[in-house]
């Protein structure tokens, strides 16, 4: 019988692939498959973190972009003339961080 030393290129899709996959690793002696797990847990793991730190910095950025929209709004509504306790109503902003920011300030100078 004939025996394969690489995966044939039309080898590369579905279920092929993964007999493929499993056949080679029924050819590992048991320290290669110690290894290959260890490996392939290691690339698991990164791809893990990736994929957290991806995800914390896409909801980090949302919450940044959201606290910016309500301070721009915010602004607009001093310039409206709407007291900071309406503003914090409607923004969510609490009044000390309308009044404490410089949404007041800048209003004041205009």
């Amino acid at each position: 019988m004939h025996e394969l030393e690489e995966r044939p290129e039309n080898f590369d899709e579905g279920i092929l692939k993964k007999l493929f996959s499993a056949a080679e690793f029924a050819n590992m002696t048991i320290e290669q498959q110690t290894d290959y797990e260890i490996v392939m847990r290691t690339e698991l793991d990164i791809i893990a973190e990736k994929n957290y730190a991806r995800e914390t910095g896409r909801a980090e950025g949302r919450a940044e972009g959201a606290a910016k929209t309500s301070r721009e709004i915010a602004a607009k509504m001093l310039a409206m003339g709407l007291s900071p306790e309406q503003i914090s109503q409607a923004t969510g902003l609490t009044d000390e961080e309308i009044k404490g920011s410089k949404l007041v300030d800048e209003h004041k100078e205009k």
